[in-house]
């Protein structure tokens, strides 16, 4: 196999003078004002019972969070209470304080309050005990002192998901009515809920329903009772940059989610605001271990502030642990001094570097950065900020697209002399093929691999497809500044969205022969087993378009002998001016037909014995091999 394959994804369309006229600017260093899109999420949002707030890492969904709970608790007369959960505890200080005081003040419909968060039950001794009795305490016999004043508290606390979750679990059915009375659930990173639906609307067949109660997270639990209850006081709103889950379970219900009013911010948009002039995402091979390519950028960008993913002990190139680690530390002392790295790896000084973390200056007014380089497993991969962070070097490619776009944020934060990110993810050589070897197994990194660079592409050029009706909404109910007359494949199917690409992805790539005859076949079966029965037309032509973007190079032959000049001559080629931006962002990978031929004989082998077994089995005759197989698998 080549050794120098490498994918890129690069994003140029800052504009240096773009200023928003809808941006509204903070007017003074202690009173926080909402930017222009909070202020549309919020008059949107305020008074819904459900919410969902899909913005990218970075964009200020906290402080709309703060903003709505305010709102609550004032239009309430101080009697909704305001759980905030969070995936991990550090997170907390984000609805707590500006890092020099332990409060927030925010303008809040014309008025200023001070919101002061009392019960932080992510840093508190007796954590379930003190949880299970402010939920337990009623809403106006919180917030009756504070009635009238320009003081939020008490009415507010917040917790991990983990703390309710276990809280949850203590409390019979009178006492979970008591909970929700009056309660406004807000949820950080929404897309660790699974399994919520709608108990009297859903079509799920009673199996269908347990299957769904079985697997449902604690999180889900919480959420999925107070879609189900009677109680109208009882409230969701969510927040997540990802409204989808790694793994195949479902955030909410198709019905359920026609429940909640859903804010969508266009991450392009958000990105002209960074102040970020140029953003790189690559991929690059390593044949052992991705030490000493990671050190080498390193060195090249002394002037960087670096972020390093490496994977838990025991996977990927980790296979020992302790001695890959060590050697990973000494080549970079070699090239950064000890004191100017932060080690989040090492168990013993975890939570003391922790902390240092958490101090870094969030602006270039908070003073000077104290590290070069941050080295972490899982820590700080979600919604924890390093505001100077500039690279990313990821070394344990994920298999959750949900993951891989929370660690991708990291580096989107707003700080002054940043003008550039670039995003370096390591993925090994391409594995030798073995009889025996499934499809998804052979193709697994790639698959991970181009998944996100796809998804990155989608949020920079997002493929939108026209609709039959002007009314017709997107499957996510998504509310934005797109014309009615248009939605976004990705809004077509939904949650399914992630799953539908990787099936793409591993249909097309273990084709023999892409003509097409063969792709269009693709498209057609896949709409359909994802059962899209609206609009298919255009949403086949959509889907094209994405097979486009995955078989091409800026409209050139990859270099793994695909011959795509049949998409711009013969019924493809409509597609390339309808669809797809002459700057958008195409994928390419350097291995030769003899590897990819090797291949697709493993493949056809496999498929082969499993399509003699279940030939043998159905009685089908060699006649119809062809056919059925190709129906099969």
């Amino acid at each position: 196999m080549k050794s120098d394959a490498v994918q890129s994804l690069h994003v140029k369309g800052y504009n240096p003078d773009y200023k928003d006229p809808k941006y509204i600017t903070v007017p003074n260093a202690s009173t926080k004002s909402l930017r222009w899109w909070q202020i549309d999420a919020f008059n949107l949002l305020k008074d819904s019972r459900f919410a969902l707030i899909v913005a990218f890492c970075g964009s200020g969904k906290s402080i709309l969070q703060i903003a709505l709970s305010i709102h609550d608790i004032v239009t309430s007369g101080w009697k909704q209470k305001q759980l905030i959960v969070v995936p991990q505890q550090h997170i907390s200080g984000s609805f707590i304080g500006d890092d020099e005081r332990s409060y927030l003040t925010l303008e809040v419909n014309g008025n200023t309050y001070d919101w002061k968060v009392e019960h932080n039950f992510c840093d508190d001794t007796n954590v379930i005990e003190n949880l299970r009795n402010w939920l337990l305490t009623d809403g106006e016999t919180l917030g009756k002192k504070f009635r009238g004043k320009t003081l939020i508290t008490n009415l507010c606390a917040v917790c991990s998901h983990q703390a309710l979750g276990l809280v949850w679990k203590t409390l019979d059915e009178s006492q979970k009515k008591q909970a929700v009375k009056n309660l406004t659930l807000r949820v950080d990173e929404a897309h660790h809920i699974s399994g919520v639906y709608d108990l009297n609307d859903d079509e799920y067949t009673t199996s269908q329903q347990i299957g769904i109660d079985e697997i449902r997270t604690n999180l889900g639990e919480v959420c999925s009772y107070i879609m189900n209850c009677r109680n109208e006081d009882s409230k969701i709103h969510m927040t997540t940059a990802t409204p989808y889950r790694g793994d195949q379970d479902i955030i909410l219900s198709p019905k359920a989610k026609l429940k909640f009013k859903t804010y969508f911010l266009d991450w392009i948009v958000h990105f002209n605001t960074l102040g970020i002039e140029r953003f790189d995402l690559t991929y690059q091979e390593y044949a052992i271990d991705p030490i000493n390519a990671v050190v080498r950028q390193i060195k090249n960008e002394p002037n960087e502030k670096h972020l390093v993913v490496i994977p838990s002990t025991g996977t990927k190139w980790r296979t020992n642990g302790k001695t890959e680690l060590a050697a990973f530390f000494s080549a970079l002392y070699k090239v950064v001094p000890k004191d100017r790295v932060l080690d989040l790896v090492t168990q013993s000084t975890q939570d003391t570097n922790k902390a240092k973390l958490l101090k870094e200056p969030k602006c270039s007014d908070n003073g000077k950065s104290k590290f070069d380089v941050v080295v972490t497993c899982m820590l700080g991969r979600e919604g924890t900020d390093w505001c100077p962070c500039s690279r990313l070097h990821n070394t344990s490619n994920e298999s959750s697209i949900t993951l891989a776009v929370q660690t991708i944020g990291r580096p989107f934060r707003r700080f002054e002399g940043k003008n550039s990110v670039s995003i370096i993810n390591y993925i090994p050589k391409f594995a030798a093929p073995k009889a025996g070897m499934g499809r998804a197994e052979l193709l697994t990194d790639r698959t991970n691999a181009l998944l996100v660079c796809m998804q990155m592409d989608e949020m920079c050029k997002p493929i939108m497809i026209p609709v039959i009706k002007s009314s017709e909404k997107t499957a996510q109910g998504h509310h934005s500044s797109i014309t009615s007359e248009r939605m976004s494949l990705a809004g077509v199917f939904g949650t399914d969205y992630q799953d539908f690409k990787k099936d793409l992805i591993e249909e097309v790539e273990s084709l023999s022969v892409k003509d097409e005859e063969a792709l269009n076949e693709v498209v057609s079966d896949l709409v359909a087993k994802y059962r899209i029965k609206n609009n298919v037309k255009n949403v086949e032509d959509g889907v094209k378009a994405l097979v486009l973007r995955i078989l091409s190079a800026k409209l050139k032959a990859l270099d793994i002998c695909v011959d795509v000049s049949f998409i711009r001559e013969q019924g493809f080629g409509n597609l390339v001016e309808k669809y797809v931006d002459k700057d958008a962002s195409i994928f390419f990978g350097n291995y030769s037909k003899e590897d990819w031929q090797k291949i697709r004989e493993i493949l056809r082998k496999t498929w082969d014995e499993k399509f003699i077994a279940w030939a043998k089995e159905k009685g089908v005759t060699n006649k119809l091999g062809a056919k059925y197989q190709k129906m099969l698998f």
